[in-house]
C-alpha cells in the first residue's frame, strides 16, 4: 500500500503567495498597457461575417462619437450603406446643434425617396390669412430668405391668382393678382431653402 504524500503547510503557503504575486504583477502590466494604448477605429470588412450588437433595458447598442471627424460611417459598393429601422420608434434620427442635421446627396439620381406620409415641423411651414378687401399680406417667417422657394396652397375659395411678390430675410409677401378677395382667405405655405 502506497503512502499518501501531503504537502507541507509552509510549501503550500509559499506557492499560494507566489501565485498571488504573479497575478497581481500581470494585472498591473495589463492595466499599464491599456492606459498607454491609444484608441483606434473599429472596422469590419465582412471577412469576419455578420456582426450584431444587441442591447437591452433601453441601452444603446451602437454608439459612435468623434471630436472632429465622422461618428459613424456606412458604405457599400452595390447595396445600402446604412439601414436604420425601428418597430415602434424612429428608424433614423439625425440632428445638429449648429449645422445641417442630415445631408442626402445623389448627383446622378434620386437623393431622397419617401414611401409614406411626409410630416414637416418648424418655422418653414405655416398659414397666413389674406384679409377680405386687401390685396396682400406680409408673413413673418424666420426660415424665409431672399432666395427661398415658397409654395402656396389656398385653404379657402380664392378668386385671384396668388403669388409671392416680395422675399426678404425673415419675411415674404403674398399678393392676390387682379382680384381683391371679398372674404378672408387662409393660405398655407411651405418654405424650401
Amino acid at each position: 500500500m502506497k503512502e499518501k504524500r501531503t504537502k507541507e503547510p509552509a510549501q503550500s503557503k509559499w506557492r499560494g503567495l507566489l501565485r498571488k504575486a504573479f497575478w497581481t504583477v500581470a494585472g498591473m502590466v495589463g492595466v499599464a498597457s491599456l492606459l498607454r494604448a491609444q484608441a483606434a477605429p473599429a472596422q469590419a470588412n465582412g471577412s469576419e461575417g455578420p456582426t450584431t450588437f444587441t442591447a437591452t433595458g433601453g441601452a444603446t447598442a451602437v454608439f459612435g462619437q468623434s471630436d472632429s471627424g465622422v461618428g459613424v460611417f456606412g458604405f457599400s459598393d452595390s447595396t445600402v450603406g446604412v439601414v436604420a429601422n425601428s418597430h415602434s420608434g424612429w428608424g433614423l434620427s439625425a440632428a445638429s446643434g449648429t449645422g445641417v442635421g442630415a445631408i442626402l446627396a445623389c448627383p446622378g439620381g434620386v437623393a431622397v425617396q419617401i414611401n409614406g406620409h411626409i410630416q414637416i415641423l418648424g418655422d418653414s411651414i405655416g398659414q397666413a390669412i389674406l384679409r377680405g378687401g386687401t390685396a396682400s399680406v406680409v408673413v413673418n417667417a424666420p426660415a424665409a430668405t431672399p432666395k427661398s422657394l415658397i409654395l402656396l396652397t389656398p385653404l379657402d375659395i380664392c378668386y385671384g391668382v396668388l403669388s409671392i411678390s416680395k422675399r426678404e430675410t425673415g419675411s415674404f409677401t403674398i399678393s392676390s393678382a387682379a382680384v381683391v378677395p371679398l372674404h378672408d382667405t387662409t393660405i398655407a405655405y411651405l418654405i424650401v431653402n
